[in-house]
């Protein structure tokens, strides 16, 4: 093994060697954070320390030619996790990734729980806090969250708000962190809400109890939709995966054409300067049969007209023959030109009951976006924009739930208990008042219904199940609304709701058996230790514990993975999770017969590729590993080629002999069959003609193969005596040989006049 060092430059280079707090504090409990701080020579600095996001510590500090030991004190408020930056800003520096710094602190104790509102001053959450739960409500604004902010909680309840409005990065990490964490998730009903919400086909929806399709047997009006698509050169950019913009478009068309219904029409236009009929408007049934179409529509053009897009689809509206007529119009929120007389054209289908929504890919702060909001506006329909081109076919549903208007039932309806409240229940609460509006949803193979309408629907109110290691549970009603109805006034309905999240939030006690659980983090690498009781008696474990991790960045979609705790000595087990970049991993301890623990998130300071190299690190260890194998540090690429040692190889032949084998094999066969070879001019052998012998000289010996001849049967002897016949003087051995040489001539010249008559025949 020859090595040769490569390092980065270290001139001027400040950097945070590393940063240290306590893995796991208790609410209200002080604590330091210690930073190690080097720089190549002395210089003035400044630091900042944020906590959660939020300043907690500025100023100026003298760093001096080596390391410098920085001290912060804090409390922690409360329970949950506690997110820790600091920057280090000393001027122009080779690495900057190494003056910032991150580390988690978990805080123990009983996790409260995160409410999601449509606003702040929520009924729902102060029924929550008046039922002894701990409670932190929320605006969903769209801000979102990671995985160690979800750390800090126990379970979410997400009240009639938004997919949207979650953030499509936050919802796949709900989904993974109730998944793999074993915490809870509720969620309750509104015109904000399931299908109408956006949750359709989102990364929640495998997640809950109940679907949220639309079924036929419960439409009451049928619908037409006309969609029509920006095929303009923006939408052949690239968005991931192998698709570009228009793929995902006409992915969220086709899973219009799957929502609707066999009696529904769907008609599709695809528009740049101008608009081109892909499907004239049609029953769904016909539809069908052009899904290929759709998906294959492709980006060319200029712009979006979209005055030109309003008329056509109103125009191919108006031969509808359902009762609910809806336009659906997608375009660049940064590239919708001409938009014409669109005031006037809008009015128009307003008052012939036609209604316009809008799907903007891009942001509300791009050129464009006005524009196409005040369409939706005045179309009486909804605007919905993402900058992620994979959120388009989710949005496509959402505003097709929201037109379809089944999947919310507004009219007062009577609900009726099962014999499954028991499960979230101690206590019967009694015959609930009717509800004031529900989501229609239906019921998953495997979920339990706790509650379900008192109408031709039966539909759930209250179902739940086990969703991985944590729990979900769908209440459909309104819990603040117009639509809660007389529901809201019942007298039990805080301990109805109380006894909904407690469920959800699960039952989080300390670990069996005197068992202390443990994390450090040591070189790059978060260690978990289970602690055992010196004094047990036996075994505690049926089965060995494992940990359950859950990574995800900023920019990766969380995965996970189970690790097996291994013995260290006999009271100890342990467990080594590497960490990698910027990732954040949360570990859960899992025991057989007990609830998932959840432990403290773990992380690195920075990328392990940034860290301060430290001198001669690297290269004693190339060192010994270069003696140990022969080799030498290369100090001249150029002279590597002519130190590499020759060495003997082997080159297989038994590929070549087989195939040299087979091919004699072939052509002994096509030999045999047809005497091919044997006609070809290249290997017919000619007779030279004879020489007259001048001078005798040495030959090789003619090696001749002997010839098996026919032996004669013996004469059979007669009883009459034959005469004898004087015996004729033997022939010369030279007249011998010109008869034989003569016979073989003739026979020569015979077989090549046969030769010459077959070939010509």
């Amino acid at each position: 093994l020859d090595f040769r060092v490569q390092s980065r430059a270290k001139a001027d280079d400040v950097a945070i060697e590393r940063i240290a707090v306590p893995a796991t504090v208790h609410r209200k409990q002080s604590f330091l954070i210690s930073a190690w701080v080097r720089s190549p020579a002395a210089k003035q600095a400044t630091y900042e320390l944020l906590r959660n996001g939020v300043p907690h510590a500025r100023g100026e500090i003298e760093l001096p030619a080596g390391t410098r030991r920085l001290f912060f004190r804090d409390t922690a408020p409360a329970v949950g996790s506690l997110r820790y930056e600091l920057m280090i800003n000393a001027g122009e520096d080779p690495v900057p990734e190494n003056n910032h710094a991150r580390v988690l602190v978990g805080v123990s104790g009983a996790k409260p729980i995160l409410h999601l509102a449509p606003t702040a001053g929520s009924a729902l959450g102060e029924l929550l806090r008046g039922g002894g739960l701990e409670v932190r409500t929320r605006k969903a604004d769209g801000t979102g969250f990671s995985l160690a902010e979800l750390a800090g909680y126990d379970a979410i309840v997400l009240e009639n708000v938004t997919a949207s409005s979650v953030g499509a990065s936050s919802l796949g990490n709900l989904a993974a962190w109730v998944r793999e964490t074993g915490a809870g998730l509720m969620t309750t009903g509104g015109r904000n809400s399931y299908g109408p919400g956006g949750y359709f086909r989102s990364a929640l929806d495998p997640l809950l109890p109940v679907s949220m399709e639309l079924r036929r047997e419960h439409r009451k009006l049928r619908l037409a939709i006309v969609v029509a698509l920006d095929r303009s050169g923006s939408m052949g950019a690239p968005a991931g995966g192998g698709k570009t913009k228009m793929d995902l478009a006409n992915l969220g068309t086709a899973q219009i054409l799957d929502l609707l219904g066999e009696d529904d029409e769907l008609g599709v236009l695809a528009v740049d300067s101008a608009p081109h009929e892909i499907v004239d408007l049609c029953d769904v049934s016909a539809a069908r049969a052009h899904r290929g179409r759709i998906l294959g529509i492709g980006s060319q053009g200029g712009g979006i007209f979209v005055y030109e897009a309003l008329k056509a689809a109103t125009r191919m509206l108006m031969t509808a023959k359902a009762g609910t007529r809806h336009i659906v119009l997608f375009a660049d929120a940064a590239d919708a030109e001409q938009p014409g007389q669109y005031v006037q054209l809008v009015e128009k289908c307003r008052d012939a009951g036609i209604t316009i929504s809008v799907v903007g890919l891009g942001t509300e702060g791009d050129s464009d976006a006005n524009l196409l909001k005040d369409i939706a506006k005045r179309g009486d329909g909804r605007c919905l924009f993402t900058a992620d081109a994979k959120e388009i076919p989710r949005l496509f549903a959402q505003d097709t739930f929201a037109v379809a208007r089944s999947t919310f039932i507004g009219d007062p309806t009577e609900v009726a208990a099962t014999g499954e409240m028991a499960t979230l229940f101690e206590q019967p609460l009694g015959q609930p008042p009717a509800l004031g509006g529900f989501n229609l949803c239906y019921a998953r193979p495997k979920a339990s219904v706790a509650m379900r309408t008192v109408d031709e629907y039966e539909a759930p109110v209250v179902a739940y199940w086990q969703a991985g290691l944590g729990r979900a549970l769908c209440f459909t009603g309104e819990a603040d609304g117009k639509a809660a109805g007389e529901f809201a006034k019942w007298s039990k309905v805080g301990a109805f709701y109380t006894g909904l999240t407690r469920w959800v939030a699960g039952n989080r006690d300390q670990l069996p058996d005197q068992m202390v659980v443990t994390q450090q983090l040591r070189e790059g690498a978060c260690v978990i230790e289970l602690h055992l009781d010196p004094e047990r008696q036996g075994q505690p474990f049926v089965v060995p514990p494992t940990v359950r991790l859950l990574r995800g960045s900023a920019t990766r979609i969380p995965t996970s993975e189970t690790v097996h705790l291994q013995w260290r000595d006999a009271d100890t087990l342990s467990a080594r999770v590497l960490l990698r970049g910027e990732e954040t991993v949360l570990p859960t301890l899992l025991l057989a017969g007990e609830p998932p623990h959840s432990l403290s998130p773990a992380c690195l300071p920075y990328s392990p590729e940034f860290r301060r190299i430290e001198p001669g690190k690297g290269r004693k260890t190339m060192t010994r590993l270069a003696a140990l194998t022969g080799g030498h540090e290369c100090l001249d690429l150029s002279e590597i080629w002519e130190e590499l040692p020759r060495r003997p190889g082997e080159v297989p032949l038994s590929p070549w002999l087989y195939s040299l084998a087979l091919v004699c094999f072939l052509l002994g066969i096509l030999h045999r069959r047809t005497g091919l070879l044997a006609n070809l001019p290249s290997l017919r052998l000619r007779r030279r003609p004879a020489k007259e012998p001048s001078a005798r000289r040495w030959r090789f010996p003619r090696l001749r193969l002997p010839r098996w001849r026919r032996r004669r049967p013996p004469p059979v002897p007669t009883s009459e005596p034959q005469p004898s016949e004087p015996a004729s003087p033997a022939a010369p051995p030279d007249a011998v040989e010109d008869e034989h040489e003569a016979t073989l001539d003739a026979m020569r010249a015979a077989r090549r006049r046969a030769g010459r008559r077959t070939r010509r025949d």
